[in-house]
């Protein structure tokens, strides 16, 4: 029982470390385009793809929030903001 419960434990400590490391790469990329472009017009829209590109499901609010604030016609005022 021990030497099953650390193959298991020795596979999945990496896929639960690289998942982390995701979030925050995204957490990152998404705090850049917000710097770069909350002040200045209307960002690319290769910008707000590669947001919303492999993006982690408990992120999804936060990135949605954050093309609606860089984007000029957006919808800050709804009731889903």
């Amino acid at each position: 029982m021990k030497q099953t419960f650390a193959i298991w434990f020795l596979i999945a400590l990496p896929i639960m470390v690289c998942g982390q490391v995701n979030e925050k790469l995204k957490l990152i990329d998404m705090a850049k385009a917000y710097k770069s472009y909350m002040f200045m017009s209307e960002p690319p829209k290769t910008v707000t793809d590669q947001l919303v590109e492999n993006l982690p499901a408990n992120l999804s609010t936060t990135c949605n929030f954050i093309i609606q604030t860089i984007t000029t016609k957006n919808n800050l005022l709804t009731p889903k903001y």
